[in-house]
């Protein structure tokens, strides 16, 4: 995710309550993720990148096709597919500098 995204636009505090404050203490609590398309491999992990950094780990529940979703804050999203975040949500217990947009390349588990 883009640094100005997360940190700027919708704001860290913001992103880590919804992404992994909620996911960690709500059973019913998921977090959509638009993807550029389905992988061809089957994941059981997503990582998620901020700032050319691995920042935490989530589980996929579930990965659909393209749709365009209405969210409570009144925006709208397209995506070519979605991945659906579950807990818990584990941060990176040290520094793994990747460079993001890299798709489903990382299929090995990082932690």
């Amino acid at each position: 995710m883009p640094h100005k995204f997360v940190f700027e636009e919708y704001g860290a505090k913001a992103f880590l309550d919804h992404f992994y404050y909620r996911l960690n203490r709500m059973d019913s609590a998921y977090f959509l993720f638009t993807l550029s398309g389905i992988p061809r491999i089957q994941v059981l992990h997503f990582y998620l990148l901020v700032d050319g950094r691995v920042r935490f780990r989530a589980n996929i529940s579930k990965i659909t096709g393209e749709e365009t979703i209405p969210f409570t804050d009144g925006r709208t999203i397209h995506g070519k597919a979605w991945a659906e975040l579950t807990g818990p949500v584990i941060r990176a217990p040290f520094i793994i500098k990747m460079k993001g947009f890299q798709g489903f390349r990382y299929t090995e588990e990082l932690f």
